[in-house]
């Protein structure tokens, strides 16, 4: 399975996953001037923008560790956009990251669900 593939298995889990938790996906792979957010959901009132990261392994940290501040500003960038094209920039919104992780040789998968994982100032972690 190619980088790319395990990328979209990966964000197919995540949107399966928030569903389940009563998550309303309202779009996937949202792009807005070059800056792209993997899901936008609804959920108690909430815009949720959530950034899914996968690995296979752990010889480069947990996928979380992939979502430095750049890539939380490009974010923040692309939600702001999101909000006042669909006149929602009166909805209390989050950013959270789903990391799913691939292990014992692919034979399972952990997913978890870091809810406000940084805020709309691109700080984090």
């Amino acid at each position: 399975m190619s980088t790319r593939q395990l990328g979209e298995l990966a964000e197919r889990v995540a949107a399966a996953f928030l569903r389940m938790k009563g998550y309303a996906i309202l779009a996937t792979n949202y792009t807005f001037h070059r800056h792209e957010i993997d899901i936008v959901a609804r959920t108690e009132g909430r815009i949720v923008f959530v950034e899914v990261k996968c690995r296979s392994g752990r010889g480069y940290g947990l996928p979380r560790e992939a979502v430095g501040r750049e890539k939380m500003r490009r974010i923040v960038r692309a939600a702001r956009g999101f909000l006042a094209e669909h006149d929602l920039n009166d909805m209390s919104s989050r950013f959270d990251v789903v990391e799913v992780r691939v292990e014992r040789g692919g034979l399972s998968l952990v997913v978890e669900h870091i809810v406000g994982a940084f805020g709309a100032d691109g700080r984090g972690w």
